[in-house]
C-alpha cells in the first residue's frame, strides 16, 4: 500500500523503512506540516518535540530547519 505524504499529497511506493526518492525531505516536511496544523488549530498551547529513533534522527533535522515553529 503506498503511503501518502501530507505536505505533498503524493504517494510513496516500496516497503516499510523504504522513503523511497526525496523521502527523508518528505518525511520532515510531514512534521512541519503537521506542526502548522496544530499551531492553527490550538494556538495557546504551547508545542515541543518528542521523538525515538529513527525519529529522533528527523527532528534532528526539523530542529536545524524549522526550529523557530516550536516553543523553548
Amino acid at each position: 500500500m503506498p503511503r501518502i505524504n501530507a505536505a505533498t499529497g503524493t504517494a510513496s511506493p516500496g516497503t516499510p523503512g523504504d522513503l523511497g526518492p526525496d523521502g527523508w525531505n518528505m518525511f520532515v516536511a510531514d512534521m512541519v506540516a503537521l506542526t502548522k496544523i496544530l499551531r492553527d488549530r490550538h494556538p495557546a498551547v504551547p508545542l515541543v518535540l518528542f521523538a525515538h529513533s529513527l525519529g529522533a534522527m528527523a527532528a534532528q533535522q526539523y530542529l536545524v530547519d524549522e526550529a523557530e515553529l516550536l516553543d523553548t
